[in-house]
């Protein structure tokens, strides 16, 4: 802050927020391009990523990451022109690495004008999302082999045959598959049949659940949004519902899912009742919450990090873009945090940390951030202001809390 005015932000505080915001977010690829789609500059997050040396990248085309197939159909050129045209360019899609390995990155572009309006070249932020594409292709080919199967059954019998007799032999046809829950459901979604995969993961007998709706095994928060219904609706009008949510087993445990719900019809296209396929993916899902928590978080005080801080920035530059929205970003350290640390010893150091993001967040809103970025370096991103002069009123609120005495152990310590 300076010349009085609390929403200044100098060249020198502009360029260091603009290099943490990309050095920061190392779980990104983040590239800069020219007018022409030339990669100009990239963060850690790309190099790791795709396994280029600066040298190898820097001037070529983004199109060097780009499969031969989405090359050959002008993938490349679509993106760079959807962005120039509208303002923003999402995609997900399989890229290439230095190797020729492939990943299925997520991200958008988006043009970088100048004051006048002229276009001076363009941003690229995606992520690698490869371990969730490969389940959501491994779940749909499971979801085409039960089609499949019950298509050959069906079509072995004859139109009239109930759903029930016409899948007689469902259970020899798919026990094997032991990692998937299997269900059949009538048009109101009560249980006709289902396979030992839903015994093992729901650990209700076969005898226990037929003739009864599928949304027992729905959480009571699901129930009460009647999410069930509206999976059976969606499943009804465009063919499929894909969930990935959190259900209950019959010992009230919660488990992770990741399914499919799809309508089965008749030979003259009626709808006979549904087919869902579930697997319990919680293992994978507590470990990327985990990894996403120690990604993201600062293990010492508990908040946000710099990249958790580096995606909610971008998230309020781009709302702030398209909703016309004002946002504040106050920047702090610590006077004197060294002096203490060599004093006083670490334990108090961190002591004093965990004590100043306590303060901190008692300062703000639930729709504000603080995060810790460094040392003894914090942020603040302060939400949807009126007007410049909350963001003053802000700093002077944070400065007058931690003004107050800070107690360390046996120690007492002032601002």
């Amino acid at each position: 802050m300076s010349n009085g005015d609390p929403g200044y932000l100098s060249p020198q505080n502009q360029s260091y927020l603009y290099n943490l915001l990309v050095e920061a977010a190392i779980g990104y690829a983040i590239f800069t391009l020219n007018a022409e789609g030339e990669i100009v500059s990239w963060n850690s997050g790309a190099k790791r990523l795709l396994g280029y040396e600066e040298k190898e990248i820097i001037g070529k085309p983004v199109s060097i990451i780009f499969t031969p197939e989405d090359k050959a159909a002008g993938g490349d050129k679509w993106e760079l022109q959807t962005a120039e045209s509208t303002g923003q360019a999402e995609n997900e899609r399989w890229h290439v690495r230095k190797d020729g390995t492939r990943f299925f990155g997520s991200g958008f572009m988006f043009p970088l004008k100048s004051e006048d309006g002229r276009l001076e070249g363009f941003a690229k932020i995606m992520r690698d999302n490869t371990e969730r594409r490969l389940a959501e292709e491994s779940l749909e080919r499971a979801n085409q082999e039960l089609q499949r199967r019950i298509a050959e059954e069906t079509a072995r019998r004859s139109a009239e045959t109930s759903l029930t007799h016409a899948l007689a032999d469902f259970q020899m046809l798919m026990d094997s598959m032991t990692d998937c829950a299997i269900v059949l459901l009538d048009k109101n979604g009560g249980v006709v049949d289902w396979n030992r995969g839903s015994e093992n993961i729901l650990q209700y007998r076969r005898d226990e659940v037929m003739g009864r709706n599928l949304d027992f095994i729905h959480t009571p928060e699901d129930l009460e949004r009647q999410s069930w219904q509206d999976e059976l609706q969606c499943a009804r009008l465009k063919g499929r519902s894909v969930e990935d949510k959190w259900l209950v087993r019959k010992n009230g445990e919660r488990f992770f899912s990741s399914g499919i719900l799809q309508p089965m019809l008749d030979e003259a296209g009626q709808l006979r009742g549904f087919a869902k396929i579930m697997r319990d993916i919680t293992k994978r899902k507590l470990a990327e919450e985990e990894a996403n928590y120690l990604a993201n978080h600062d293990l010492l005080t508990g908040l946000p990090n710099r990249a958790s801080f580096s995606t909610r920035l971008h998230h309020e530059l781009a709302r702030a873009k398209r909703y016309e929205k004002t946002f504040a970003v106050q920047l702090l350290d610590l006077n004197r945090f060294k002096f203490i640390n060599d004093t006083l010893g670490h334990q108090a150091g961190d002591l004093l940390l965990q004590q100043v993001a306590t303060r901190l967040s008692s300062c703000v809103r639930e729709t504000d951030m603080v995060a810790r970025v460094g040392g003894d370096e914090f942020v603040v991103i302060q939400t949807d202001l009126r007007t410049v002069g909350e963001a003053g009123l802000l700093a002077k609120k944070i400065i007058k809390e931690l003004s107050q005495p800070f107690k360390l152990e046996d120690s007492e310590v002032w601002k």
